[in-house]
């Protein structure tokens, strides 16, 4: 192996002249900049995240009309501090060249500005991932497998196609090592080498507060990676984060400062503000299958698992189903796991096995308690990740068989996510959203809400686009979101909200999936993923509300009326009236389910 973590001299290969070596990063350069390309025109994001919220965030500041700081979508937010600036930086920037073909809408300008940020870091996180690789001695083959893995891992292809700040500050994490690994081991070039890279990991904490959980990937690249003495490695890795550390705190310090909050408890409100309200998301299955899920798409088998594990009483699935349906790939992962890391022991990469491990414990352990579903939370271990991969794919003491096994699901994982993200499927699966709303569109009167299920028509609703996305035409008010604090106040809000509604003299509109006594198998619902709402206290409140006209079929939707009935008991439920009492969740004896059943849960 040519790495420097496992130094050979007897295949170490020569080193090229400089016109050789120019060649070969410029066609390296050139293949990389056309696969990123290629990657990114034949797939699309299947879940853009806050980019709507984004977008309109900016736009409020734009016309002077600013949230509050405990506001969820303020434009100086804790969890990612500079990413609004940065976007309302790049729409001014690139506003004369996006006028050209947008027109006038400001929304769609401000939409690309974000949609343009995170595009073109994923292309530059390409790139300095290669690089890195290349640096420490990895082999092209094995480099460009690893590259290749990283490109169409599911997180990396998907939010590099988003307008949320995780590759930016991804990209920014991967300067910094890159830094680390190439900077030079003398006393004046170790503080410059630290202050860079400092620098630039700061700047990725600033975009995404999460990636503090990097910090022992960082002081322990130098140690684990590069070259020099163990002295001046360990120095330049404890330097960097104490850099780190001082230029994020006076990031957040001057924030802090012109959003004048100056007693703990208004600093307290602007951290809180930033969960958005999650509070009940956590425990060690999600964490587990939201590992797998950054790398490999998984269709919809994360519903299928806690349907499994929770026993859900309306949708059961038994461990056989499972197994036939969906544990395949979960499985597939983390053989594929183990077998990267008993390469990297075989292929004596034990520094590099270390730093994994210990950089792992921060970011699995926040996945533990705070949303580890989320193929996000991982990215932070990306880079040593994608480093481990190449080393172990490079080893010349690791089994051949092992290698083998790793290059079969590097191969199945880019074939499996550019299938899961291809346009063609994403696009169809969006017609299908525009076709159930094509009816009610027409009806809609100015003010109208349209009461969704969560996760309901999440193509049209998340597109910060409004020439794809009807969003104009289609105001929605999600019923539930699950593990969130507003659960506890669902239908008080809820009935705060059509009071207010018929008040304007518009109209609310109903899901028929929230009518029904029962939670349709392809719903994302899953009972007990969340103890404090369960579907039969939606059912029995809505079994109280009278419905008038019904548009579409199964998948249409109900006008609730302003009936004297309706305004009565919503006026009381929106009241807090304590002698209205609500069922408690109840649970049946799972049974199998129907071979109807069973079609509808599979994997689309």
């Amino acid at each position: 192996m040519t790495s420097r973590l496992t130094h050979d001299p007897n295949t170490e290969e020569r080193c090229p002249d400089t016109s050789l070596w120019t060649h070969r990063v410029t066609v390296s350069f050139v293949l990389w900049v056309i696969i990123y390309i290629l990657a990114t025109s034949f797939t699309k994001a299947a879940f853009l995240g806050d980019t709507r919220a984004y977008t309109s965030s900016i736009l409020d500041f734009i016309r002077g009309e600013p949230h509050s700081f405990w506001e969820d979508n303020a434009f100086w937010e804790f969890g990612h501090l500079l990413w609004r600036p940065a976007g309302w930086l790049a729409f001014r920037i690139s506003y004369p060249l996006t006028s050209l073909f947008v027109g006038s809408e400001p929304r769609a300008h401000v939409a690309i500005s974000l949609l343009g940020l995170s595009w073109i870091a994923g292309l530059l996180s390409v790139l300095v991932l290669h690089s890195i690789l290349r640096a420490i001695g990895i082999r092209a083959l094995a480099a460009n497998l690893a590259t290749l893995a990283f490109l169409f891992s599911q997180a990396f292809l998907n939010f590099a196609q988003t307008g949320v700040p995780y590759i930016p500050g991804l990209l920014l994490l991967l300067l910094s090592v890159y830094v680390l690994v190439s900077g030079a081991s003398d006393l004046l070039g170790i503080w410059l080498t630290t202050l860079v890279a400092g620098a630039a990991y700061a700047g990725a904490v600033c975009l995404w507060c999460l990636y503090v959980l990097a910090f022992p990937a960082v002081a322990l690249v130098p140690f684990v990676l590069a070259g020099g003495t163990t002295k001046n490695r360990i120095r330049l890795g404890v330097q960097t984060c104490i850099v780190a550390g001082l230029l994020t705190i006076c990031a957040y310090g001057m924030v802090v400062a012109h959003l004048h909050l100056y007693q703990w408890r208004d600093v307290h409100t602007w951290i809180s503000a930033s969960s958005h309200g999650v509070d009940n998301i956590r425990g060690l299955s999600r964490t587990v299958f939201g590992f797998a899920r950054s790398f490999i798409n998984m269709g919809r088998d994360g519903v299928l698992y806690k349907r499994f594990l929770l026993h859900d009483p309306y949708n059961p699935v038994s461990f056989t189903q499972l197994f036939r349906l969906s544990l395949g790939r979960f499985l597939l992962f983390y053989s594929f796991l183990i077998c990267v890391l008993v390469s990297l022991l075989q292929s004596q990469g034990r520094k590099l096995l270390l730093g994994l491990a210990v950089s792992a414990i921060p970011v699995m352990g926040f996945a533990l308690f705070w949303q580890g579903g989320d193929m996000e939370r991982y990215l932070p271990l990306y880079p040593l990740l994608f480093v481990g991969l190449a080393t172990s794919l490079c080893g010349d003491r690791s089994s051949r068989w092992l290698k083998a096994f790793a290059l079969v699901i590097v191969a199945l994982t880019i074939v499996t996510n550019s299938l899961a993200l291809s346009k063609l499927r994403l696009d169809r699966q969006k017609q299908i959203e525009v076709d159930r709303i094509a009816q009610l569109q027409p009806t809609l009167k100015p003010g109208s809400q349209v009461v969704l299920l969560d996760h309901e028509l999440a193509d049209l609703t998340s597109d910060p686009l409004p020439s794809s996305a009807h969003q104009d035409a289609l105001p929605t008010y999600v019923l539930v979101v699950v593990g969130n604090s507003g659960v506890l106040r669902w239908r008080q809000d809820f009935a705060t909200m059509a009071l207010s509604v018929w008040e304007n003299q518009a109209d609310v509109w109903i899901s028929s999936h929230a009518l029904n006594s029962r939670p349709a198998a392809d719903l994302n619902w899953v009972e007990g993923d969340d103890r404090r709402i369960s579907w039969n206290g939606i059912h029995e409140f809505f079994s109280q509300v009278e419905m008038g006209t019904r548009i579409g079929g199964p998948d249409g939707f109900e006008l609730m009326p302003p009936s004297p009935h309706n305004r009565a008991f919503l006026q009381d439920v929106a009241g807090g009236r304590t002698d209205i009492h609500w069922p408690t969740p109840t649970y049946t004896t799972p049974s199998l389910p129907s071979q109807a059943t069973l079609q509808a849960v599979s994997p689309r």
